[in-house]
């Protein structure tokens, strides 16, 4: 059978729009992604604030002209160790973030995209 203008502008419609609606699931995946990665960023600075904040204090405490103490006892110090393991921890998601937002942004990801649209 052939096809008539209609048929062949009704179809063209509906892969473009598919095309649209590929494209903005994309670009919002990777919106997502960057929103999750700054506030993955807000926290670490939050985390290496709080971090001074305990340091500062600990040399405020000391007595001047006295021994400041070993980094290594400020360091053991069970509420500063909490602060370094969540400061790993949300570097660790930075990273994994960082490596998804890479891998939805590359240039070979919308080659799928792109042959639809053909």
């Amino acid at each position: 059978m052939h096809e008539t203008f209609w048929d062949r502008l009704r179809d063209n419609l509906a892969r473009g729009i598919r095309v649209a609606a590929d494209r903005t699931d994309e670009l919002a995946r990777v919106g997502k992604l960057k929103l999750d990665l700054m506030n993955l960023k807000r926290k670490l600075m939050y985390e290496l604030g709080e971090l001074g904040k305990l340091l500062l204090s600990h040399v405020d405490k000391t007595p001047k002209g006295a021994d400041l103490g070993t980094v290594r006892d400020f360091v053991d110090q069970k509420h500063v160790k909490e602060h370094f393991d969540r400061i790993d921890s949300i570097r660790q998601d930075i990273t994994e973030v960082e490596k998804r937002l890479m891998e939805a942004t590359a240039p070979d990801k919308g080659s799928s995209t792109t042959q639809d649209h053909q």
